[in-house]
């Protein structure tokens, strides 16, 4: 059974997450939605992330956050969906 978040403590979870891959150390922060679908295995999808202004590398760090999101959603998506208000 999987565990009941907020959505700012589900954002959380994910921001610290997103944040412990290679080359996501300046993300910023996380927004976290809610999904309505029963196809998919949980309620919710990280929607966007922010970033620190000064990337220098900007190409090579949109593909490390790609990776990032889709494993960060992959994993939490195991363990936790989105308390609905």
């Amino acid at each position: 059974m999987k565990t009941l978040l907020s959505r700012h403590d589900l954002e959380h979870a994910a921001l610290l997450q997103i944040r412990s891959c290679y080359g996501c150390e300046d993300v910023t922060s996380v927004l976290v939605d809610e999904i309505a679908d029963p196809r998919f295995e949980t309620n919710w999808t990280i929607l966007s992330i922010n970033r620190a202004s000064d990337i220098h590398l900007r190409l090579t760090a949109e593909l490390h956050t790609v990776r990032a999101i889709d494993g960060t959603q992959e994993r939490l998506g195991k363990l936790y969906n989105l308390q609905t208000d």
